[in-house]
């Protein structure tokens, strides 16, 4: 089980400020408390997704603005609070 949290544990360094619309950027992260439930992925597949190792990862990439109510339901509903907007 330690090599399974170590997988997840991951550093992010990420930028604030504003995307090319003048738009406050919106990323998210998942800390190593996931407990693979699939929740988030499911609310929002295109932010969300199931990595092998059977917890949730999110795109590196700025939430597009469509996506963005939907990924901070999944957020908002994540039930160990795994998930980070960063």
């Amino acid at each position: 089980m330690g090599d399974r949290r170590h997988q997840r544990k991951r550093d992010f360094e990420v930028s604030r400020g504003k995307n090319e619309k003048g738009d406050p950027k919106m990323k998210y992260v998942v800390n190593e408390s996931c407990i693979g439930c699939g929740l988030c992925a499911t609310t929002c597949p295109e932010v969300f997704s199931m990595t092998d190792a059977g917890v949730a990862a999110a795109i590196a990439e700025e939430v597009a603005e469509e996506n963005r109510g939907s990924a901070a339901e999944a957020r908002e509903n994540c039930p160990v609070g795994a998930i980070e907007e960063v």
